[in-house]
């Protein structure tokens, strides 16, 4: 009896059975890191951050918009360009500049292999003063290159010469995004542009019917109502 106790003391305790052993974490797919890539780089426009943004991006795009293999280069000094002296729907009427931002709403995915990602950003952009804004509908394709996922091309519906057009074939809006997206167009008809016929969009009128659209626009988001803190 004593050597059997030795020999348990000396041995230690049993291994645990192979069916108690915890399961391994599932490593995120490959579109969760394209995506989180794709945040990263939104969010590096948004704070203006030069470095990060480019590195976001292939060295050469296979599409941007109506432009194919178009220089990654070229395409950042536009945005630079657009950082210091302001794209012309974010240069007011009395010639100040207000910083663009972009804002990410939803994402659905289209195709995924191992090494490329594609999805639709649906979201809305504008300015810091919320005097320009509008929602976009982006389709993006992120590949990855040196380790990392960057942007391989950007472009919307409209663009079916691009390659990766087709990837999107059945992707369809959110029922959300496409009911604000259509209010929006609405209010601006009936309300902004015939309230404000001479253009004067410095007035306060108009200003103030685009601060209201603008609310309305992110309470549709939220909830699914378009309203307007004019109404």
């Amino acid at each position: 009896m004593r050597t059997l106790l030795l020999i348990a003391l000396i041995a230690g305790p049993a291994p645990a059975m192979a069916g108690s052993k915890k399961p391994a974490k599932k490593r995120p797919s490959p579109a969760w890191f394209a995506k989180e890539a794709y945040k990263t780089t939104i969010g590096a426009f948004n704070r203006q951050n030069k470095e990060i943004y480019a590195a976001g991006f292939a060295p050469s795009l296979d599409c941007f918009y109506d432009k194919r293999a178009y220089p990654r280069k070229k395409y950042l000094a536009s945005q630079m360009r657009g950082w210091t002296r302001g794209w012309p729907r974010h240069v007011k009427p009395d010639g100040e500049f207000e910083s663009p931002s972009l804002e990410i709403w939803q994402i659905v995915q289209a195709h995924m292999t191992p090494r490329l990602v594609a999805f639709v950003d649906y979201g809305r952009w504008g300015g810091a003063d919320l005097e320009t804004f509008g929602t976009h509908t982006k389709y993006i394709v992120m590949r990855k290159t040196a380790g990392r996922w960057r942007v391989a091309a950007e472009f919307d519906k409209g663009n079916k010469k691009c390659p990766h057009h087709k990837r999107f074939a059945k992707v369809k809006p959110p029922k959300r995004f496409a009911k604000c997206d259509k209010a929006l167009a609405d209010e601006f008809g009936s309300k902004l542009w015939s309230s404000c016929k001479n253009r004067d969009f410095a007035s306060n009128g108009c200003q103030m019917l685009q601060s209201g659209l603008n609310q309305g626009l992110n309470r549709c988001w939220a909830t699914g109502k378009f309203d307007t803190a004019s109404e």
